[in-house]
This record gives C-alpha cells, sequence and structure tokens, in this order.
C-alpha cells in the first residue's frame, strides 16, 4: 500500500514540553489528517497556502498545535467548509486552550501528568496493566501521598496539589461511569507504602471498587508462569474513534505516547493475553483480602 499524502511516520511520541497534547488537541488534529487524506493533499500543499512549513502543520495533526494559531485561517486552509465539522474543530482547540479544571494543577503537575488526566477526560474506556504502584484511578489519598513523595523532583509544596489532582481525576472518571478494566500484577500488591494501615486501606479500596458494575479488577498472578508483563501501559478508547486508541506509557520522569495502529493493536493483543492469564474479578478480589489479612503489622 502507498504511503498516504503527509502521512507522519513517527510511532512513539514523548510527552515533555510545551507541546504535550491533549486529548482535545488530538482530536482536532485527526479531524484535519483524515480530512486532508480524504482530499488527497501533501502537508506541503496546505504549508504553501499557509506560509508555513509542513512539520509545524504535522505537529498540528498529532495533537501538538503551536501556542499562536490562526484556527480559522487554517480551517479555510484545510478546505473544512462543513459547517458542523468546523464547528467540532473550533471547540477542541478553545477547550485545549482554556485547559478548564486542569489550570490550577499545571504549576505543580508536569505536562506529561496533564495530558494523562486529559486523555481520561475524553477516553470512554480504559484497560490499565500496571507492574510498578496501583494505578492513579485505583488509590486511596494516603496510598497516593507515600507514592507521590517518593519523587525526587516534586517540591515539598507541590505534594499535596499533586494528591488533590490524583482525587479530581479520580472523582471526574468514577462519577462518569465509564469503564476501566484493570490488570494488577500480584506482587505489585505486595509491595508495601506509607504504612500498614495504608496498605490495608489500599486494598479494601481496591476490594470495593471491584464490585462496582464499571470497575474490572484483575489480578495477575506470581505464580504463573510466562506472564507478558514488561511494562506498564494504559489503553485509551475514545468515542467514535474520533481519536484512533492511544497507548500511554509513562516511566519515571516522563512518558510517552503511541497511535501508530500496529503498535497499538501489538499492546491490545499483550493486555488481552495478560487478561486470559489472570484470575478473574470474583477470584481477584478474594486474593486481595488475602493479601489484606498477610499485610505485617509494623514498618
Amino acid at each position: 500500500m502507498a504511503p498516504q499524502p503527509g502521512r507522519d511516520k513517527r510511532q512513539v511520541r514523548h510527552l515533555h514540553g510545551d507541546g504535550s497534547p491533549s486529548a482535545e488537541k488530538l482530536m482536532a488534529g485527526f479531524a484535519l489528517r483524515t480530512h486532508r487524506e480524504k482530499m488527497g493533499v501533501t502537508l506541503e500543499h496546505i504549508a504553501r497556502s499557509l506560509g508555513c512549513s509542513a512539520s509545524t502543520l504535522s505537529r498540528l495533526e498529532t495533537g501538538r498545535a503551536p501556542k499562536k494559531l490562526d484556527i480559522e485561517r487554517t480551517l479555510d486552509a484545510y478546505q473544512l467548509n462543513d459547517a458542523t465539522r468546523r464547528s467540532h474543530v473550533v471547540e477542541m482547540f478553545t477547550e485545549a486552550e482554556a485547559k478548564g479544571w486542569l489550570r490550577p494543577y499545571k504549576t505543580a503537575a508536569s505536562n506529561h501528568a496533564l495530558a494523562q488526566a486529559s486523555f481520561e477526560s475524553m477516553a470512554q474506556r480504559m484497560r490499565v496493566s500496571d507492574v510498578s504502584s496501583i494505578p492513579g484511578l485505583l488509590q486511596t489519598r494516603e496510598y497516593a501521598r507515600a507514592i507521590i513523595r517518593l519523587s525526587l523532583r516534586h517540591k515539598p509544596e507541590d505534594i499535596e496539589r499533586l494528591v488533590e489532582l490524583r482525587m479530581e481525576r479520580q472523582r471526574r472518571w468514577f462519577e462518569s461511569q465509564k469503564l476501566i478494566i484493570c490488570v494488577l500484577d500480584e506482587a505489585l500488591l505486595m509491595r508495601l507504602y506509607g504504612s500498614p494501615k495504608v496498605m490495608r486501606d489500599q486494598l479494601d479500596h481496591l476490594i470495593a471498587l471491584s464490585q462496582l458494575p464499571y470497575v474490572e479488577l484483575h489480578v495477575a498472578p506470581r505464580s504463573q508462569y510466562d506472564l507478558p508483563i514488561w511494562s506498564s501501559a494504559t489503553i485509551f478508547d475514545f468515542p467514535d474513534k474520533q481519536v484512533p486508541d492511544i497507548v500511554y506509557v509513562e516511566e519515571l520522569n516522563t512518558a510517552f505516547y503511541m497511535t501508530h495502529e500496529e503498535e497499538v493493536d501489538e499492546r491490545v493483543k499483550t493486555f488481552d493475553h495478560l487478561l486470559r492469564m489472570s484470575f478473574r474479578a470474583d477470584l481477584s478480589r478474594a486474593r486481595i483480602s488475602d493479601l489484606r489479612r498477610h499485610v505485617p503489622d509494623r514498618r
């Protein structure tokens, strides 16, 4: 198959600096790219009409819109004349610039943390596997505080704001009752943070969450051979495929995301394989309860 006009061939994009995307920018950029490719027009052709570089438009189409963007002139260059679709793209760019509820956390949180929160706000489903700590959306306040304190890059005065950001992310996600499917490595549930009380409360919280109809919680048993657990990853699914599925991978002080179909498909297949090898929901709940009983009484 011949490459499509102006297709960005990069498969992995790191989230850092002011160019980190939001879900809104990704949706707007994807809409522009889809429209351009349907017309059979290259990035270079549109760039000439706007007097900018093709690389600038490539960043725009992959969710990293420049700060100074003449939206209406850009949409004219893309010949996006359908009033409904044009209004949708304008709305996405406007919401991305406003940053809304994330604005109070901007000085404390990293750009990749803000991007992750944006992905969560727009996604319709999440599939999560984690090997380092319990995922942020499932953490208690005290467990979250203990985890955040471990990072050497956070200033002491920012810790509470980051905890609040995590709690707000949880509130928004669970109020929406969108589905989250999570596979937890049993070994990470045995890793102790904070204090015995913090750990018991956290495991109790997981048990309670696992009984909600929109939470699927599975434990990958440490006794199982050949589990495909190599790294933590979150797969975001968006409504009506306004954006391709996104795989988000967080590391120590950075993160990256993938949208390329083959890369995403490989991660999805790995997640599905891990899910099949994990305990079903009721047995996972029983295993977490058993682990709770064996939390040491002292640090």
